[in-house]
């Protein structure tokens, strides 16, 4: 009552007050207003980051950068020489010409099928990392998680291949150049992580053609899988 008093006396001398929003009590109780917690968005937010569509993707990339890299930096410069060896021996003809290019291209591809092996590898354990994560945070089940290391391995083994190619060219176009030592291994490697990545990620857009309309990134196989 008294504060309803003060209030009609301000406003006969002329103060406008402001309006204050009505209270939702029918008892007359004081009503507590609702106060968010300061730790509800960083948990939302760490929440929605360990996703199974995000740990999915992120062990993806992961290991198709990592295997293309290291299978890169294990036979791109191999490679390099012996796509040299194959055109020098195509170049001189003749039996012994021919004979040297068979050779080499034989070692060719015996290199080119290590690496991707070796790509593939990498590619399934950072896969298997990522994947058991998301099962043992309940973001995923164990069937969908099986389901992406085996095409993460997959996509991984054919992007590894196509990465020691790409940077086995790269080593022999760079050396041709004069450049040597480890500028030429660094180049050589970056050249066959991104080509290696960059085709991984062209072959699973492939096999899941499926995108997310916010993001326009191709969606992962999640079902039965609600992030908290």
């Amino acid at each position: 009552m008294e504060l309803t008093a003060v209030s009609s006396s301000l406003a006969r001398a002329g103060y406008v007050l402001p309006q204050l929003p009505a209270l939702p009590s029918s008892s007359g109780a004081p009503v507590a207003l609702p106060v968010s917690s300061p730790d509800s968005a960083e948990t939302t937010k760490a929440s929605s980051f360990l996703n199974a569509d995000t740990l999915a993707l992120t062990g993806r990339l992961a290991g198709h950068t990592a295997g293309s890299g290291f299978a890169t930096y294990r036979y791109g410069a191999q490679i390099g020489t012996q796509m040299k060896e194959v055109y020098l021996g195509l170049k001189n003809g003749g039996p012994a010409g021919t004979e040297s290019a068979l050779i080499n291209a034989k070692g060719l591809a015996m290199s080119s099928i290590r690496g991707a092996g070796l790509a593939g590898l990498i590619s399934a354990g950072t896969s298997a990392i990522a994947n058991g994560l998301g099962v043992v945070k309940g973001k995923t089940d164990s069937q969908t998680a099986i389901s992406n290391v085996l095409s993460d391995t997959m996509t991984g083994t054919i992007g590894g291949l196509g990465a020691v190619t790409i940077g086995g060219a790269g080593n022999l176009a760079l050396a041709s150049f004069g450049v040597v030592g480890l500028p030429l291994t660094i180049a050589t490697v970056a050249l066959g992580a991104a080509g290696g990545t960059l085709m991984g990620h062209l072959l699973h857009k492939g096999r899941n053609p499926e995108t997310n309309p916010e993001t326009d990134t191709p969606s992962l196989k999640t079902e039965g899988n609600s992030p908290s």
